[in-house]
């Protein structure tokens, strides 16, 4: 359900979701105006990483708003550790996105909300774990092609000409409420001499997000040269790829495979220490985004405008210069099922970005 590179789900998702969210629009009743008196808040994120983290000042504001209401977010196995560094907004409660039969029963579970958000863009699913909730008042977004605002009460535009962040901004409108700025997790950390850099992507076809090996090798010899340590993040399945990179290093002893070795709250830590992070358009780019650690994000087919770390002041977004550029909308729908728009940045550009940010804290190469 959150997880787009799922074509099980996916399918799922148009083929059954379309006619139950059919079906139940008849029996919708909808309710123009949000209540004055809200006790329970439930809030539907079975998103990633990223996503959460971009949410964040929504919620933040909810809970600000609301601080005697009893919070329960209801999260998917992709994003439930990111919960554990974000502030204590309520109660997590990790649904089955891959049974949303089971995922209706935890809801429904819980009992009844006064309001209840899908914070989700696209999937018809959790309209419909909307729908079931025994929530007294709905919101969430009208995503143009996907006919699931008819089971809110109200359903708010999804724009993709907007970043994300005021997207989830308008689900608050109901309310008359403004969002928070997102989260910010920096922590005091001394810096130590080294970059971290997060190659993999996740998600939907995630090679397509990925920029070529021999590029990050070539930058990493770069950054060796210069005196730096180098430090590769990523979950357990990205130790394979990172070590392919790191046995094409001249030197690798000065760098250190993270992969599947720490939790979000070491590698918060590890990014606090380091002179800069560099990644692709991941969660870990907009974990990175949260701190005050300079931040160089690669785009290709993801829009920076859309899903970069637009909103910290000390992140720089590289994207492709190819024209077909960026080409995602909903997270899966590539328009090419080649990586040439990641081929297309080229290394020098990136060293380019790495040298003036390294210039402005003082380190000369």
């Amino acid at each position: 359900m959150s997880d787009r590179g799922n074509k099980w789900l996916r399918s799922l998702d148009y083929y059954l979701g379309r006619p139950l969210i059919f079906l139940c629009s008849f029996f919708r009743k909808k309710k123009r105006i949000a209540p004055k008196t809200i006790k329970r808040i439930g809030l539907l994120l079975p998103a990633a990483i990223g996503d959460t983290i971009v949410a964040s000042g929504t919620i933040s504001k909810l809970h600000k708003r609301y601080p005697d209401s009893e919070v329960v977010i209801f999260n998917g196995p992709s994003n439930a550790a990111v919960f554990t560094i974000l502030p204590n907004w309520g109660r997590t409660v990790t649904i089955s996105t891959k049974r949303p039969d089971k995922a209706v029963v935890q809801i429904r579970a819980e009992g009844s909300f006064d309001i209840f958000i899908d914070f989700s863009q696209w999937t018809r699913l959790t309209a419909l774990l909307s729908f079931f909730s025994k929530a007294k008042f709905t919101v969430g977004f009208q995503t143009p092609g996907q006919s699931r605002h008819t089971l809110y009460d109200i359903a708010v535009p999804h724009s993709n000409s907007k970043h994300e962040y005021e997207n989830y901004a308008e689900l608050l409108s109901p309310l008359d409420l403004k969002p928070d700025p997102i989260v910010h997790l920096d922590q005091p950390s001394k810096k130590e001499e080294k970059v971290l850099i997060h190659p993999v992507a996740g998600g939907s076809h995630p090679q397509q997000k990925e920029w070529p090996l021999e590029n990050w090798a070539s930058l990493i010899d770069w950054l060796i040269e210069n005196g730096f340590k180098v430090q590769l993040s990523g979950g357990p399945e990205a130790k394979e790829k990172n070590d392919l990179l790191i046995s094409r290093i001249k030197n690798s002893s000065q760098i250190e495979n993270l992969a599947g070795k720490t939790n979000l709250k070491e590698l918060l830590t590890e990014i606090c220490s380091s002179q800069l992070v560099l990644s692709v358009n991941t969660g870990i780019m907009h974990l990175a985004a949260t701190t005050n650690t300079p931040l160089i994000a690669l785009h290709g087919p993801t829009d920076s405008m859309r899903w970069g770390p637009t909103y910290s002041p000390n992140a720089i977004s590289v994207s492709s210069p190819l024209s077909c550029a960026p080409c995602l909308n909903l997270g899966f729908d590539y328009a090419c099922p080649k990586d040439s728009c990641m081929r297309a940045i080229q290394v020098e550009q990136v060293k380019k970005e790495a040298l003036s940010i390294l210039k402005s804290i003082g380190r000369s190469t």
